[in-house]
């Protein structure tokens, strides 16, 4: 496997590639500026990119969605809304390990979509803001009802408070919770650490 990680911030793409290449994935480095990511691309099975550069979308679009992208979160509150409707659809957390990092970037090659609890509750999060969730996505995508699951959730209310406050099932609140996540584009949202969570669960929130 071949790997291409990409930051503007040197010894963070250094410390990643040197994992990487410690589990065996042959890893090169660059940083957004450099226009030869599109030909490196080429010779790589993923990419990782931190998610912290005003050109992201440009370094996007050097990669031709051709590869498998890994967005790197390297701030409690990164632009994952932004990163998906780009089409990245694996994150690493900023509260994340290596071992993880590694797990996310080898599930990124099988197709995998990986979205840990923390990245989640920052799509969450963005419910609350009037405007527009991901480009492209009105709020009023969402449902009055999901609106408002989401908004509950991001205060931290498990499945069975939510339920309890909005005098409906568990089970209901769970499948409301998938669809905000579906239509927040950030694909399934699966396990992947001792830090993630099924889609429908926060790290706070009680099994339904």
């Amino acid at each position: 496997m071949r790997a291409l990680v990409v930051s503007n911030v040197c010894f963070y793409r250094e410390g990643v590639a040197r994992a990487l290449r410690d589990d065996g994935i042959e890893t090169s480095v660059s940083d957004h500026s450099i226009p030869e990511i599109a030909q490196t691309t080429a010779l790589v099975d993923v990419v990782l990119v931190d998610l912290v550069h005003e050109g992201l979308a440009r370094t996007l679009e050097l990669t031709g969605g051709t590869r498998p992208v890994v967005g790197l979160a390297l701030t409690a509150d990164p632009p994952v809304a932004a990163a998906a409707t780009l089409g990245i659809r694996a994150f690493v957390g900023c509260d994340q390990t290596l071992a993880a990092l590694i797990r996310t970037v080898r599930r990124a090659v099988r197709g995998d979509a990986v979205c840990p609890a923390s990245i989640a509750g920052v799509l969450f999060a963005s419910l609350n803001s009037p405007e527009p969730v991901v480009s492209g996505l009105p709020a009023e995508a969402l449902t009055r009802r999901e609106r408002e699951i989401g908004r509950l959730v991001v205060r931290g209310l498990s499945n069975k408070k939510i339920a309890s406050a909005l005098i409906i099932e568990p089970a209901t609140v769970k499948n409301h919770v998938h669809q905000i996540l579906r239509k927040l584009d950030a694909g399934r949202a699966e396990p992947d650490s001792e830090n993630a969570a099924p889609v429908g669960e926060s790290s706070t929130m009680d099994p339904a």
